[in-house]
Formats: C-alpha cells, structure tokens, sequence
C-alpha cells in the first residue's frame, strides 16, 4: 500500500470513529508503528490531523479533505467499472454534462468510441483528458479555478450554466444516504448542485465506501437522483433504502 493510499484510510476512519490508535493502525494496514506514526506526522504537518499520545484524533474536529490526488490514488478498479457502466448510459451524437472528481474522470477512458459527443465540464483535469480523444468537443463551463480540485466555480460558471441544458449530467460525491448526496466541500457541492439542475436526467457515480455515508454539504436530495451507478461491495440495505426514493441503482461489473 503506497503512503497517500494509507492516508486516506487513516482518515475514513478517523471520520468513523474519531481517533485512532498507531498500534491499531499498525495491526489494519499490515505495516510497522514506525511507519505509521510518520504517516501521521506527515498528515499532522498538511493540517488533516492532530496527534495525540498514542494516536491521533480529526484535526479541529471537522471532516478532513482528501486531497485530489489521493482521491485517485484508492479504489481505482472499482472506480473504472462504474465509470464504464455510466458511460454505457451516453449516446452518440448527445451533448452531457460531466463533473468533477476521481470516478467521474474515469469517464474519458471509456468515451473513445464515442461519436460526435460534447461535453461540458468544469474539471480541468477531464477537459485534459478528453481532449485527447479527436471524437469529443469540450465546453469549458468558466469561472475561478481551484487547484486542490480542478474545477471552475463562482459567479461566471453559474451564469454561463444557466444558458445551457442536456439530457443527462454525471456527477460523483463523497456520500449518498437515502436522504441526501452530500460532498466535504461546500463549494464543490454548490457546483455539482448546479449542474445536476441543467439537465433531465441525473446520475450519480458512487463507490460503496460512499454509500450510507453523510459528508458535510449537502448537494441535493436523493430522491432528485434518476440513477445511481456504484460497485458489488456497496451495502444492499443501504441500496434497498435508496431505490425506495425512485432512483434506479446500476451495479457495475
């Protein structure tokens, strides 16, 4: 297990339980006490976390944030397969929304045979991507950049947002229950609220760790999500739970 993927570890569950101990740590990711009280210094230093004697415990009390990097870093193979199965939802010919994020920029990897698509998006890094495959057209939505994320948020990207509306918008999100889709980020929720508001049909790209679990901002209610695409390990109560809000539930393969 690579360093940014322990760190993100460390902090779901340091989001689930509070604090944790470096011998537990130590005993859940296989590695020395050693290894993890650096890990914890490092994470200490970026402001994730605050040490303790013997551990650690969230630092000011608030959901930590993941840096983007280390969002791509973890559960990429499950990340893949939703993005697959979300991109056999796009037709030819068909102008979609697709925002920010780790899975929803597993999508360029599956949109190359795809003909005369356009896609509009405020991730710099899928802009990037996408722009590699001579089949795609890319709008840029505008606005400020942000570079933890990629994205382009503010006062610009809402206007330029309100001139426009598709079939389907993609999006992912750090939390799905059968009451809300919510994100860590309050701005980076403001964004995905908005472009799930321009278009007919909203689906959502959630892997099972995010499933039944409740991040800091809300994005929307579930029950304004048409379709929820996530992996084989997502919990089925949970699921069971939110289908009964109307949303159809795709399990990637």
């Amino acid at each position: 297990m690579f360093p940014e993927e322990r760190e993100v570890h460390i902090l779901n569950l340091l989001r689930e339980n509070g604090r944790i101990e470096v011998k537990e740590l130590s005993n859940l990711l296989n590695v020395s006490e050693v290894t993890i009280r650096n890990d914890l210094t490092k994470m200490e230093k970026k402001g994730l976390l605050r040490r303790t004697h013997g551990g650690a415990i969230l630092a000011k009390e608030r959901e930590a944030e993941i840096s983007y990097l280390q969002q791509i870093a973890v559960r990429t193979e499950q990340k893949n397969k939703i993005a697959r199965a979300a991109c056999k939802l796009i037709t030819d010919h068909g102008k979609i929304i697709i925002g920010t994020g780790s899975t929803t920029l597993q999508m360029a990897n599956h949109l190359g045979d795809k003909k005369n698509l356009t896609v509009i998006t405020p991730s710099l890094p899928l802009s990037y991507q996408l722009s590699l495959l001579p089949n795609i057209s890319i709008i840029m939505t505008g606005g400020y950049y942000r570079s933890s994320s990629g994205i382009l948020f503010g006062p610009f990207f809402k206007e330029n947002m309100e001139k426009i509306f598709v079939e389907k918008a993609f999006i992912g999100a750090k939390g799905v229950t059968e009451e809300y889709v919510t994100d860590a980020d309050m701005i980076e929720a403001e964004v995905n609220t908005t472009l799930l508001s321009r278009a007919k049909t909203k689906v959502l790209l959630a892997d099972s760790s995010k499933i039944g679990y409740f991040a800091f901002a809300i994005i929307t209610g579930t029950h304004d999500i048409d379709i929820l695409v996530t992996d084989a390990e997502a919990n089925p109560q949970e699921l069971e739970k939110i289908a009964r809000k109307g949303v159809q539930i795709i399990i990637a393969q």
